[in-house]
């Protein structure tokens, strides 16, 4: 009998001190709540080959490459890598959880992903498979939205573990999040009505400069039209809100647009500067700078298909502050000549910045 204990008191240690090989943070227990944020609950694999499957993570040499997420947002910056994402929900059979198969909605926060696949493991060791990313037409699925939307079933006494893959050649930066359908659903109506105001008023400001530009045939009016129009769609591809109506226009004008949408607003900036100052017959030398400035952009516009989108970006990225700080060190060497157009440029492009 004492035997008996003695193994029975050594497994139980066993247990308590011995981390689990499958997942090294503590299951979200799903209760009532509307909305988990699961950044905390979350561990990473970083695949610099972009090879691995799902076959081959959840073997145990890959178990300790898995990293604790320790931010709020999960940040991986600009790169061309391939994330993998581990993490289990629990659904405890609690008096709480009283509706049988529960429903929530899984969302990666992050618009127009390159590549993002949900793995939910099954009783016989294999994983269901669902896709939300750029592959596919917004209709075509589970959820119709511009973010990566996954549905969830889980039954009481459920305890599942979940792995997401994910790849984005832009900027990437995301919350994990799984919502109740309502309350989803109540932050898809006000995300919309923001988004919509803020669209809108651009959009009210394109068209009010462009019948001000046929009034008085103002150069600067379209420039800065031409501008607004390069900036509105940046932003409609960066934020995602609206894609799901852009039909046609976003498959041939969608992501791999966002670059030399950026071009395309800074070259019609460099021109407004050179108009609103006269630059060609005031400061030559300063225009001289311009007009190379504007070489440079033609040229990565040309050359932008031939590079990787994760360069592409890092280039304009780096250009653009360049471009920022530079049109503000001429215009400051404009005021102190003496240019009384400087101070509105000044304090419209800090505004802009």
């Amino acid at each position: 009998m004492i035997e008996i204990y003695r193994a029975y008191t050594f497994f139980i240690l066993l247990s308590i001190l011995v981390p689990n090989v499958a997942s090294g943070v503590e299951p979200v227990r799903l209760l009532e709540a509307g909305k988990y944020t699961l950044n905390p609950h979350v561990e990473i694999l970083e695949d610099r080959s972009n090879s691995l499957t799902i076959k081959d993570i959840i073997r145990p040499r890959y178990n300790e490459d898995f990293i604790g997420a320790k931010d709020a947002i999960i940040n991986f910056g600009f790169t061309p890598y391939t994330y993998w994402l581990r993490f289990r929900l629990s659904y405890p059979g609690h008096p709480m959880n009283i509706r049988g198969i529960k429903t929530r909605y899984l969302e990666i926060n992050r618009s127009a992903l390159d590549v993002a696949e949900l793995y939910t493991a099954t009783d016989n060791d294999a994983f269901d498979v669902i896709k939300s990313d750029l592959r596919m037409k917004f209709s075509e699925r589970d959820v119709n939205y511009v973010t990566s939307v996954f549905p969830i079933n889980m039954r009481p006494g459920d305890d599942t573990e979940f792995y997401i893959k994910v790849r984005n050649s832009s900027t990437f930066a995301f919350s994990l999040i799984l919502w109740d359908p309502r309350e989803f659903l109540i932050k898809i109506l006000r995300d919309e009505l923001i988004y919509g105001a803020y669209f809108g008023a651009l959009l009210f400001l394109l068209i009010y400069n462009f019948f001000v530009w046929l009034s008085i045939r103002d150069v600067s009016y379209l420039y800065y039209v031409g501008y607004m129009v390069a900036v509105i769609w940046f932003q409609h591809l960066e934020v995602g809100h609206g894609t799901i109506h852009s039909g046609w226009v976003f498959e041939y004008f969608g992501k791999g647009f966002i670059s030399q949408s950026v071009w395309i607003a800074t070259a019609f900036v460099i021109q407004f500067f050179r108009h609103f100052f006269m630059t060609d017959d005031k400061y030559p030398s300063s225009d001289v700078f311009l007009k190379i400035l504007l070489c440079i952009i033609f040229i990565s516009i040309i050359l932008d298909p031939f590079v990787s989108d994760v360069t592409s970006l890092l280039w304009v990225s780096i250009f653009s502050v360049m471009f920022l700080i530079s049109l503000l060190l001429l215009s400051f060497t404009f005021f102190i000549r003496g240019d009384e157009n400087s101070r509105f440029f000044i304090f419209a492009w800090l505004f802009n910045i």
